[in-house]
């Protein structure tokens, strides 16, 4: 249990070790241009337990989503706290299948490790104080979490614009709330859309732009259905000037290239113009 907590936490306490009055925002995963890179200088280049570090703040679990900034406010999903006795339980099964699949195939690549428990079955957003790393605020967003090998349905990075934020979960459901913590609106992609039917998990996060959330709605290998990308108005989560009708669909591996092509801008702004017109 102590491994998933210190995984959680330190995912916050990097992003702290910087100057704390810092005043570049980190709006989305992969930061302001989408390239992972920051224009702060002058950072430690070490760290250690004490080294560097300003504060520390204790997550209820793990997650593999990254922390988001804007001003004062640090955003980071999280499930709920899990129980202890669960914990053990699920590890001490795991380990058991493990060694079981290991023996019937004593050639098999073991895998490293014990698959962590996902966590507790509520999955937050948080709100934490940049300053001193206290909770500003905790919204429950949806339930049902589950180990997807190794992430759980927090892995979505959330996104804002300095006024709202945006988030969605592993389930789909995508949520808007004002910085105080205010939901807007919310909805379900699988609801709309059908099962994402996926081996390994929906992780995808969305982008925001020029008053668009932008999404991946991903079907997967257990599903016949094509896979699209989709643009909510971000105030209000309707599609098309307030009309919810069906989504063209877009071959999935056209998408997925034109994501991963997305921090160049002109391949920014192709995948933004397909997603408008869809």
């Amino acid at each position: 249990m102590a491994r998933t907590i210190v995984t959680a936490v330190m995912c916050v306490i990097m992003l702290l070790v910087v100057d704390i009055n810092a005043q570049e925002n980190w709006p989305q995963w992969r930061g302001p241009e989408q390239n992972g890179v920051s224009k702060t200088t002058n950072v430690p280049e070490t760290w250690s337990a004490s080294e560097n570090i300003i504060w520390k703040a204790p997550m209820p679990s793990w997650s593999g989503g990254t922390p988001i900034i804007w001003g004062n406010q640090i955003f980071v999903t999280s499930p709920a706290k899990a129980d202890g006795e669960e914990v053990e339980a699920f590890e001490e099964e795991t380990k058991k299948r493990q060694e079981e699949r290991q023996r019937r195939n004593p050639n098999r690549r073991r895998r490293r490790g014990v698959a962590h428990h996902p966590g507790g079955l509520t999955l937050l957003l948080i709100s934490i104080s940049k300053k001193n790393g206290s909770v500003l605020w905790q919204r429950e967003l949806d339930e049902g979490n589950k180990i997807w090998r190794k992430h759980n349905n927090t892995s979505p990075s959330p996104v804002t614009d300095g006024k709202h934020v945006w988030v969605v979960t592993g389930n789909g459901t995508v949520t808007a709330f004002d910085l105080n913590g205010k939901k807007i609106w919310q909805r379900n992609l699988q609801d709309d859309y059908g099962a994402f039917g996926m081996n390994w998990g929906y992780a995808s996060s969305p982008l925001y732009y020029e008053g668009k959330l932008i999404l991946q709605v991903l079907h997967g290998q257990k599903t016949d259905d094509p896979s699209y990308v989709v643009a909510f108005d971000a105030l209000t989560g309707m599609r098309n000037g307030g009309r919810n009708d069906p989504l063209m669909p877009w071959p999935s591996h056209r998408m997925l290239t034109l994501l991963r092509l997305c921090s160049d801008t002109t391949a920014k702004h192709r995948l933004l113009f397909l997603a408008e017109i869809m």
